[in-house]
């Protein structure tokens, strides 16, 4: 059909379609600054004091109670409220030191009190009447270890200061009493199985006041943290402020983060705010971390529930390697959380990318032996989200989860302004793909389940001129910047083929169109080898369209062994400079069943156009629409098998 006979705009590729970096948000745990899980400078931003975020009453003033016997709640140590007047009043030495009060409840609140409660001369021969030091009383990470040292033998209940602990608070981070006995000579610190722990329930990671994981069958011993940009708004302090807030929150009983994103783009101090877990680091606001040997364990990912609400925000799940310096790290991201609606999202380790890193290259996928943390991360992406959301429960998974045996909605509505794609689908990833990022506003929902993914997307855009708003679609195989989704899933396309290797590149598409100026199309990309950063070439195949031309629009008729239907082809360059052949049907079609590309590429192969040969390498593709004005797109169904 000739060009003339489509009075329609022609399409053009906008420059960052192709060789944009490909901003899988997940990659960015702290942009550019320090060690992971800093954003700065370089100093970690882990647990050990109480906090001023969450439900917290006030922040202490200093990172350890030091030195010094006697009593050792030293000013600024204990959080205004959890040591309440006269906890540690001069009345603790008093006669009848077990007076009523003294070994209230509130006396081991939060885990707060330091060791230091048990000052010299107040825990004498017989002081001390069950309960004074009872378990908790000296708080993981809060109170300085081995002040006072006048604990007679059997005086002091597990969490108890034992005689001689030693100095305490290393950093803020490690109380005494670890050694939960009254032998002398044990050193402070956190030590999983130890008194300075608060945890008893060995089948789950605890969420407490303390801030430290510890005591669970998987040996995981860690600071909770949380970090957060100067540019936003967030209940866990900016920058530096961060250091040893714990964002423990009493009333959920679970670590929160609230707050509102930077209405800008990312940039060195507009870079969101996360909630934090170590894996193996006792000591917080000290490094390097030491790397948690989540294989040995037998540890595939992480099943994580979150409530509240991420302001329609997608959420990152980070596992930053301990050789990252930069903030990069390989993630899994997520939809996020709505109110009213918690969400357990099933984390795989194999499901985690990373987005082009070729400058500064560490490993894409997670090394399941050199796992230091796990972030849960919300970040900047030119879209002001209020956000209030919570980590409610967190427990390893051994094996990984069958997936939905029916489509289903998977988490919330999301709006993103920069490019991200949503994982853990399966072989599947789902993309928003906004052209011009951060101006276009496009709400998204996905699907998933049954073998089959879906998404929709509603564009609230008008895209000037012949360049589309977004490409919202489903991603199978490579995506730019060199990674693979779909990891270890079965049916995932993670190994690039030659087109001359290739024996099928079948599809089943179910889709529901919105009106205006629009296609639907396949999308796949080609390379010159089968690790490419960047693609070599492009290949479509329009199923249907509305008032837009593919790029070159000359749209001349095809004849596609093994094809069936009537197909025109039309070549250009797009706007990043690689070389395009778009196969378009003259027949409109909205649901297609075991489709197959193959004889498009073939065709392509064999006349040269796009500059591809049988040896070129089908990276992956992607099937969407691509969007020019407001409305509503839908992906009932699909799935793609290549092979």
């Amino acid at each position: 059909m000739a060009a003339s006979e489509f009075p329609r705009v022609q399409e053009r590729r906008a420059p960052n379609r192709a060789a944009r970096r490909f901003a899988v948000v997940t990659a960015i745990t702290c942009m550019g600054l320090g060690a992971v899980a800093s954003c700065s400078g370089g100093s970690d931003n882990t647990g050990g004091n109480s906090s001023n975020g969450p439900d917290a009453t006030a922040s202490s003033s200093g990172n350890s109670n030091g030195s010094g016997s006697g009593n050792n709640n030293s000013s600024g140590n204990n959080s205004g409220g959890n040591n309440s007047s006269g906890n540690n009043s001069s009345g603790n030495n008093s006669s009848g030191n077990n007076s009523s009060g003294n070994n209230s409840s509130g006396n081991n609140s939060s885990g707060n009190n330091s060791s230091g409660n048990n000052s010299s001369g107040n825990n004498s021969s017989g002081n001390n009447s069950s309960g004074n030091n009872s378990s908790g009383n000296s708080s993981s990470g809060n109170g300085s270890g081995g002040n006072g040292g006048n604990n007679s033998s059997g005086n002091n209940s597990s969490g108890g200061s034992s005689s001689g602990n030693g100095s305490g608070g290393n950093s803020g981070g490690n109380s005494g009493g670890n050694g939960g006995s009254s032998s002398s000579g044990s050193s402070g610190g956190v030590d999983g199985g130890g008194s300075g722990c608060t945890n008893s329930d060995m089948t789950l990671i605890n969420e407490d006041s303390s801030g430290i994981a510890c005591n669970n069958q998987w040996g995981i011993t860690g600071a909770w943290y949380c970090f957060a940009d100067t540019s936003g708004t967030s209940s866990c302090p900016g920058g530096t402020a961060g250091n040893g807030v714990i964002p423990y929150n009493k009333m959920n009983n679970a670590m929160c983060l609230s707050g509102t994103t930077a209405s800008g783009m990312p940039s060195a101090t507009a870079y969101g705010a996360a909630i934090g877990l170590e894996l193996n680091h006792v000591n917080p606001d000290a490094g390097p971390k030491s790397p948690y040997n989540a294989k040995a364990k037998g540890i595939v990912g992480f099943a994580i529930t979150i409530s509240g609400d991420s302001g329609g925000s997608i959420l990152n799940v980070n596992f930053p390697p301990a050789q990252s310096t930069t903030g990069e790290a390989p993630g899994v991201t997520l939809p996020g959380v709505a109110t009213g609606s918690p969400m357990t999202y099933n984390v795989l380790f194999s499901d985690a990318i990373m987005s082009d890193n070729s400058a500064t290259p560490i490993p894409k996928v997670v090394d399941q032996t050199n796992v230091t943390d796990v972030q849960l991360k919300i970040d900047v992406d030119g879209i002001a989200h209020a956000y209030n959301f919570c980590i409610t429960k967190i427990v390893p998974l051994m094996a990984a989860p069958a997936a939905p045996g029916t489509q289903g909605a998977l988490g919330p509505t999301f709006n993103e302004g920069k490019q991200i794609v949503v994982t853990g689908l399966g072989p599947y990833g789902v993309q928003n793909d906004p052209f011009n990022v951060g101006s276009d506003p496009m709400t998204m929902a996905v699907t998933y389940g049954g073998g089959q993914i879906g998404f929709t997307a509603t564009s609230n855009f008008t895209s000037g001129g012949s360049t589309p708003g977004a490409f919202p679609s489903v991603a199978y195989g490579w995506i730019h910047g060199g990674n693979f989704v779909g990891g270890t899933n079965a049916g995932a396309y993670t190994t690039a083929k030659t087109i001359g290797s290739l024996a099928s590149v079948t599809s089943s598409w179910s889709f529901t169109a919105g009106s205006g100026s629009w296609d639907a199309a396949y999308d796949c990309w080609l390379g010159s080898n089968s690790d490419s950063i960047g693609p070599g070439s492009e290949l479509m195949v329009w199923l249907a369209h509305a008032t837009v031309n593919p790029i070159g629009g000359q749209n001349t008729p095809a004849t596609i062994t093994g094809a069936t239907g009537s197909w025109t082809y039309s070549t250009g360059t797009n706007g990043t400079g690689q070389p395009v052949v778009s196969y378009v049907s003259t027949t409109s079609m909205t649901s297609v069943s075991n489709f197959d590309l193959l004889p498009f590429m073939k065709d392509a192969a064999s006349n040269g156009r796009a500059s591809l040969s049988t040896g070129s390498y089908l990276l992956g593709c992607q099937a969407g629409f691509e969007l020019y004005n407001p409305g509503t797109w839908k992906t009932n169904s699909y799935s793609m098998s290549i092979k």
